[in-house]
């Protein structure tokens, strides 16, 4: 239908934006400092694709010619690509979502290098390319006058003004032959040296290497006959071009294992660091120790490293050893799935959404695999630990109906401890550990169904009603016991209480744990407590009861082992009472949450007294009394 005899009056007016400089700064400040080194890696990666040549070479370097006209060195990157045309440099550079290449939600969408790239380089990027031998060059910069982002008027041969340029013969990079493209990135002024690593990236130490080390870690590999070069050191005898060949090359190279692990709609790949770490002459250009990052076509995102990343390999299972674990996540984007990157290129979306870490790390824990299993019982020493779990039950066992905590309504440590919960069993370090702190036993399977079991069968073949419930003595014997009856409950619950004591527990050094001058981490995916042997207050008990026994060399195990047994009694007592907790007026799961943080379990072991006196009762019993000028 025309209106007004216009035909165009009757289409659809296209939305446009009333201040493109504003909306490329606010997305140039979701990207993260060196984003911008991703961008134009894969955008010149891309252009080496779709060039002449089978395979080409990408290079980090500073461009001499703009460094020594502007007093700074100015980092430069260089690809032997298809390179562009001054018109199609002007089409593509000069708008926001366009580029050589199609646009798709899941491809280089044409957005990248410019946000990432020009908030920070205000003074300028200057782009020099090369087609058929012939080269043009433009500048993009934030015009000082207007604040706007676009193209600086550049002069050409006939005295005239234009947004693109010839470019002079000085300016080539001798690596670019009839193809290729440079981008020289400038900075806020003129002075400033854009070789140096963005604020905040690296330390000192690790700044000449700070290019490599990041295209390492971004990239996983790169694509058959592209090679990728960065300048490590700027000044002196150091520098050089170094090969960057990704995470792939280096795990391929130095870990003692790997596999993979189906997680259904993701597949899980680990390797395992040499026990004495990667290497020095490779640590300082690679990501150093475990990690945990998501991988998509041969990029890593969202990658987790320090205690973020000791965090993350814990809840997959990884208790201990988690600076010798290396965990890449590749999600499945075949079939309905569709995964992409955020338009910042910051992190991952599966079918829109976050991905899911939890359930990922759930399947893992379950999945374990077996020399994963074999690494943490070498670093945690298990048996010692079985052991003391073994001496915790049978004491905690005579005492079975004080665990509880009055007050809890049945239908409450239903939902705590019914089937569904325990029934789910992780593997953690060679043992299965429930997934929930105890099982419950209910009298029928219509009892289990309403508690949320996962089948009637598994009801029916749970252990059968025990006629000494309540019975403390008889709880003591077969591990069976009921907690104190609720309101109107006329159907009393039995817990397993084996599995309710069912702790794991491990010393570990305080980088292990990850709680800096703390006593313990709990990690609740798995049950564990990790007890940090390097605490002070630990490492006093253990240093001065050793003394007491300096003229035995045998006793000094003992000793050791006697003292994380009664170190570990309370901090394993608060962990399974409060499960009792769980669910009652005044405790939410944040409160939990607090309950049981490295600060809490702190505090717990800071009081000496009873401790103490255990242990001179523990310790005599099993090694014999002291003298009396060492009893003290």
């Amino acid at each position: 239908m025309k209106e007004n005899g216009n035909p165009a009056a009757t289409e659809t007016l296209e939305v446009k934006v009333a201040d493109m400089s504003f909306l490329l700064e606010r997305l140039g400040h979701d990207c993260a400092p060196d984003q911008f080194v991703r961008e134009l890696t894969v955008n010149a990666i891309q252009a080496v694709q779709a060039g002449p040549a089978a395979g080409g070479r990408v290079v980090w370097d500073h461009d001499p010619v703009l460094s020594e006209r502007l007093g700074a060195r100015k980092l430069a990157i260089t690809d032997t690509g298809t390179g562009m045309t001054g018109p199609e440099m002007v089409r593509y550079i000069n708008h926001l979502a366009a580029s050589g290449h199609e646009r798709s939600a899941d491809g280089n969408f044409g957005v990248g290098a410019k946000i990432a790239a020009a908030p920070r380089n205000p003074a300028g990027m200057v782009y020099l390319s090369w087609k058929n031998g012939r080269g043009a060059m433009i500048w993009l910069w934030k015009d000082p006058r207007t604040g706007r982002y676009g193209l600086r008027p550049l002069p050409r041969p006939d005295g005239t003004l234009g947004p693109w340029a010839p470019v002079p013969a000085s300016m080539k990079p001798a690596g670019i032959g009839a193809h290729g493209t440079m981008v020289v990135l400038l900075g806020k002024e003129d002075r400033d040296e854009t070789v140096a690593p963005p604020d905040g990236v690296v330390d000192d130490a690790s700044a000449g290497s700070w290019l490599v080390r990041y295209l390492n870690a971004r990239f996983f590999a790169f694509p058959p006959g592209i090679e990728v070069y960065a300048r490590e050191g700027w000044r002196g005898r150091d520098t050089r071009l170094r090969r960057v060949t990704g995470m792939r090359d280096l795990l391929g190279t130095v870990a003692e294992a790997a596999g993979c692990v189906a997680l259904g709609n993701a597949v899980a790949r680990w390797w395992i660091l040499p026990e004495a770490g990667i290497p020095d002459e490779l640590a300082a250009r690679h990501p150093a120790g475990g990690h945990v990052g998501a991988l998509f076509g041969n990029e890593l995102y969202e990658v987790y490293t320090g205690r973020s990343g000791a965090a993350k390999l814990q809840s997959f299972g990884i208790a201990v050893g988690h600076h010798r674990v290396v965990l890449y996540v590749e999600p499945d984007s075949e079939g309905a799935r569709r995964v992409v990157a955020n338009t910042a290129r910051t992190a991952l979306l599966l079918d829109g959404r976050p991905l899911p870490w939890g359930d990922w790390a759930e399947v893992f824990r379950r999945r374990l695999p077996p020399e994963i299993v074999a690494l943490m019982e070498d670093v945690a020493g298990r048996s010692d630990a079985r052991d003391r779990t073994r001496s915790f039950k049978d004491r905690m066992k005579g005492l079975a109906n004080l665990l509880f905590i009055g007050g809890a309504a049945e239908d409450n440590l239903l939902r705590l401890f019914a089937p569904d919960r325990a029934g789910r069993r992780t593997r953690t370090a060679g043992a299965r550990v429930d997934r929930g702190p105890a099982a419950v036993a209910p009298d029928t399977a219509e009892a289990a169904r309403a508690a949320g079991s996962e089948s009637a069968e598994r009801a029916s073949t749970a252990a059968p009603p025990d006629p000494t419930r309540g019975d403390p003595s008889r709880a003591a014997n077969d591990g069976a016991v009921a907690p104190p009856a609720s309101r109107g409950n006329a159907k009393p619950i039995a817990l397993d209480l084996d599995r309710l004591l069912d702790l794991e527990v491990a010393w570990v050094s305080e980088a292990e744990c990850g709680a800096y001058d703390r006593a313990a981490h709990y990690i609740p995916e798995t049950n564990t407590l990790l007890m940090n042997r390097d605490f002070r207050v630990f490492a006093e008990y253990v240093q001065r009861w050793r003394e007491k026994y300096a003229g035995n060399p045998a006793a000094q195990r003992e000793v050791e082992d006697l003292v994380r047994e009664w170190l570990e009694q309370p901090l394993r007592e608060l962990v399974i009472r409060s499960h009792f907790l769980r669910g009652s007026e005044g405790w939410s799961d944040d409160s939990i949450r607090v309950l049981l943080s490295d600060e809490a379990l702190t505090a717990v072991s800071l009081p000496c007294y009873l401790t103490e006196m255990r242990l001179r009762t523990a310790v005599a019993q099993r090694l014999g009394k002291l003298p009396p000028d060492r009893a003290a």
